[in-house]
């Protein structure tokens, strides 16, 4: 082991007097026997040039390594050309730039090559040794660091438990859909068998594939569907799996994917499942204090797929949650919640780490759980919740929508939608607006639009463009529907006849709106540009010199035809249109005397400075230096006669 402080008493190794070219230092070694640290390997750099002395010294054992910066007094853990050069060196180890090569006698080489290992022995400059050598070291730190790791993710990990043995029956029976598999048609009957109480029951003739029913035997909701599709059904959900163990708390998230089959042998149908874990969260209590570590499953190169440790982020997927041993984990109550009676009965998705926090951190939490609330409980933070001991005042609603948001377990997202209402929402159009599954932003989105029409307006005629449209989702309606009339208003339009303000078919209303903003707003951009033009060009006419001429652009569409032409974007990009108007970037058109007509050169020219700011041909390439040339001439017209070309003050 090596101790600085014995380190530091090795006197200096003077420099070798040898030739050894241009370099701008030269390394000395020795070997010296010390009693604290054995055998020592000395490697004194020098300046070679005045003033000459002692830059840095490197030590090493065999085994580890210290390098010493004389002049800053200070010990460095890094590669000797990072040393010499002052900045972090991550390169080839057997790459060195000449001016931080080393000098060294033959002998000084020798001495290196025996005591240290060199995985490159045909190595013959100190740089290059050492640089090997330290790499190595650096390696086989890496590596016991990368193992140890990996060792205690194993050990963390060997702490849970096998999944729960009925997680089938409860994937089967309260996550993925029951079913009701039809056969075929049977004097006018068609027979079926319930994928929950196994019982064969009699469906009317005209049960259609995919229709939503109840099994008559159990009284389960199910999905009637034809047996011959069974192939088809390919169910997948997250879920959340909570363990204790040693009185620490471990929670798992896991994607399980379910699918059905008729067995040959029993003639029954059979529901099977594959499940990926991808997730752990531990509570771990060490030392008198928590600690909260998370862990994710996948691939990282080149080491392949294990499970990786992720400092300070906390994964709580929208999941199901197991349920049926939460009253083993938490107890018979939670703050005042029995979790395994309440989330038993949930049959949706939650944020379950968020609803632990917020029963111990939101005493209104207690309320919703206990009221079936159980989406809202799992995802209100903390300012979204008032205090408040009923419904109304928590979720700042009329209280007579209690009943709708406990029946059907509201989500914040509904929640919020309901709130920008204007008006009542009833069941049967929230269930409407349920259908059309809104996400976060989508939600944003309708809340504003809620400002100018009524809910019910809203949900029946995106209900109707949804079965016209059943191929497109939800966000592209949205927006058919807010472009159509953010550009109908911005051409006058009057939008106050309801036939008007809700086309029948928004997308064809939506192509044609952008059909006729395209000219309007082609008439406004020529106009614009027709009024700029005596500004702009202030009497300077268009500009020919031998074999090449410039055009002037007067209007928006010679800007698109020249970057159509010429394959750039100063047609596409509206700022270069805009700063020409501005006067502020002008667009001039190179062309060639005898194709005037014909694009060639683009050029934009900074007015404020008279510099050309950039000057290409077809696909941005550089055009010849005649071209060059000629632009120059141009430019300096316009430097000599001071001509104010759109000029900016």
């Amino acid at each position: 082991m090596l101790y600085k402080s014995v380190l530091k008493e090795i006197p200096p190794i003077p420099m070798d007097k040898v030739k050894v070219g241009k370099y701008l230092y030269m390394g000395v070694s020795q070997i010296v026997d010390t009693k604290k640290c054995g055998k020592v390997l000395v490697v004194d750099v020098h300046r070679r040039k005045m003033p000459k002395e002692t830059l840095y010294r490197f030590f090493s054992d065999g085994n580890s390594f210290q390098i010493y910066d004389v002049q800053k007094d200070e010990w460095k853990q890094s590669k000797m050309q990072s040393v010499l050069s002052g900045r972090s060196y991550t390169g080839w180890y057997g790459f060195v730039s000449t001016e931080y090569r080393i000098a060294a006698s033959a002998e000084t080489i020798s001495m290196l090559k025996k005591h240290i290992k060199c995985e490159n022995r045909q190595f013959e400059e100190i740089t290059a040794i050492l640089d090997n050598y330290i790499s190595g070291i650096f390696e086989e730190r890496n590596v016991r660091a990368r193992d140890n790791k990996m060792l205690r993710v194993e050990q963390r990990m060997n702490m849970y438990p096998d999944l729960p043995e009925d997680l089938g029956d409860y994937l089967k029976n309260e996550v993925f859909e029951k079913y009701l598999f039809m056969s075929k048609l049977e004097k006018g009957i068609k027979p079926a068998i319930c994928s929950s109480c196994g019982k064969k029951i009699k469906l009317p003739k005209g049960t259609k594939h995919r229709t939503i029913t109840t099994c008559p035997k159990c009284g389960q909701k199910a999905v009637a569907f034809e047996s011959r599709y069974i192939d088809s059904i390919k169910e997948k959900a997250s879920v959340c799996i909570a363990n204790r163990v040693d009185n620490q708390l471990l929670l798992r998230w896991l994607n399980a994917y379910g699918s059905w089959y008729l067995s040959e042998k029993s003639g029954k149908y059979m529901f099977s499942f594959t499940k990926t874990e991808y997730f752990r969260t531990m509570y771990l209590f060490e030392k008198g204090q928590e600690r909260i570590l998370h862990f994710d499953f996948k691939y990282v190169y080149p080491f392949g797929i294990y499970w990786r440790e992720q400092r300070n982020w906390n994964r709580d997927d929208l999941s199901y949650v197991y349920s049926r041993n939460l009253e083993e984990i938490f107890g018979k109550k939670y703050y005042n919640v029995d979790l395994q009676q309440e989330l038993s009965e949930n049959t949706q998705p939650l944020h379950f780490v968020k609803i632990l926090d917020n029963l111990k951190n939101l005493p209104p939490t207690e309320y919703l759980v206990k009221m079936g609330m159980y989406r809202l409980a799992s995802e209100l933070d903390p300012d979204e919740m008032k205090p408040g001991k009923d419904f109304g005042e928590i979720l700042g609603v009329n209280p007579q929508y209690k009943k709708l948001y406990c029946e059907h377990n509201i989500s914040l997202i509904e929640h919020n939608i309901i709130q920008a209402s204007n008006q009542w929402v009833n069941e049967e159009d929230f269930l409407k607006m349920r259908r059309l599954r809104p996400n976060s932003h989508q939600a944003a989105v309708i809340c504003n639009m809620l400002q100018n029409m009524s809910f019910k307006r809203f949900v029946n005629y995106f209900s109707k463009q949804r079965k016209i449209y059943p191929r497109n989702n939800f966000e592209q309606l949205l927006t058919w529907y807010n472009d159509y009339i953010g550009m109908s208003k911005s051409m006058g339009v009057d939008l106050s006849n309801k036939s008007v303000r809700f086309p029948k078919d928004i997308k064809a209303a939506h192509d044609r709106v952008v059909a006729e903003f395209k000219i309007v707003e082609d008439e406004i951009l020529n106009e614009q540009m027709r009024q700029a033009t005596e500004r702009l060009y202030n009497g300077l006419t268009e500009y020919q010199n031998g074999d090449y001429a410039i055009v002037f652009p007067k209007t928006r569409n010679d800007f698109i035809v020249e970057g159509q032409s010429l394959s750039h974007c100063v047609g596409t990009q509206e700022k270069y249109f805009k700063n020409h108007i501005e006067g502020t970037y002008m667009i001039f058109f190179v062309r060639k005397a005898e194709e005037i007509e014909k694009p060639f050169v683009t050029m934009e020219i900074d007015m404020r400075r008279l510099v050309i700011q950039q000057i290409y041909g077809y696909g941005d390439k550089r055009p010849a230096q005649p071209v060059i040339n000629f632009a120059n001439k141009f430019l300096r017209l316009l430097k000599n006669e001071n001509v104010a070309v759109g000029r900016v003050s």
